[in-house]
């Protein structure tokens, strides 16, 4: 069923899928159904913005096994329809809400604590330390998940097939912390209850503006997740074939 519906998909949601079966005797491979049923339904292509420059990578941390080459080729096609997803889902909401441009976002822009990739985490395409960039990641794909359960849960039915789109960033959670060594920050329990009674607080009005903002740091931070997976994978995939040479 799920190769019929890949025939079906895009090229992005078709090569997933067929790279999902490829490797599934691997550990930390393995693809929910669920989440690759869900994020076919419905999935656009939605532009992630300018690679440039992703030519010019030069670091030590250039080799990687076959079975690292795999996994890294199948984050990067989960966060990019993790990314369609997220784009769809936020488009859907502004068309239904028209609120999409309120004067709150510029506060909500400091007051809304979602997960961020920045400088110092180290995944610019010349600054690139493995262990703290997939860390981070991973890290804030765990932290996300509170802030979309509020989504789904405040968008009466509206939301498209939400659980298993946070099923499908569980994976790549978990899958990216296996690639690491170091220990990835986890949200703390108690903190991540503190801010889902306090997201719950709103209603009406500046609810549906909360969630936009969440869902464009979400979208935000998938564009910047999957440009970094690619880059990784386009370096080590030449790296791998000059030694063949």
């Amino acid at each position: 069923l799920l190769l019929r519906l890949g025939q079906a998909a895009g090229g992005k949601s078709r090569s997933f899928i067929h790279s999902c079966f490829s490797v599934s005797r691997s550990p930390g491979c393995f693809c929910s159904a669920a989440a690759v049923l869900a994020l076919l339904l419905g999935a656009e292509a939605v532009p992630l913005g300018d690679s440039s420059g992703e030519e010019e990578l030069g670091d030590p941390q250039s080799s990687a096994s076959p079975a690292e080459r795999r996994q890294l080729s199948n984050c990067m096609d989960l966060a990019h329809l993790l990314h369609e997803r997220a784009a769809n889902w936020n488009k859907e909401l502004c068309q239904e809400q028209a609120v999409c441009k309120g004067s709150m976002e510029l506060l909500l822009h400091n007051s809304l604590n979602v997960p961020k990739i920045v400088k110092e985490d180290r995944c610019h395409y010349n600054e690139f330390q493995k262990e703290k960039c997939l860390g981070k990641i991973s890290s804030g794909l765990y932290g996300f998940q509170t802030f979309l359960e509020y989504v789904e849960e405040t968008s009466a039915g509206n939301a498209p097939h939400p659980m298993s789109i946070l099923l499908s960033i569980q994976h790549l959670a978990d899958t990216l912390k296996s690639m690491v060594s170091s220990t990835v920050t986890l949200p703390d329990p108690a903190a991540q209850k503190v801010l889902s009674a306090k997201l719950r607080e709103h209603r009406r009005w500046d609810a549906t503006v909360i969630k936009h903002h969440i869902l464009q740091g979400f979208i935000t931070f998938m564009e910047k997740t999957t440009r970094t997976i690619r880059v990784r994978n386009m370096k080590y995939t030449r790296n791998f074939e000059s030694r063949r040479k």
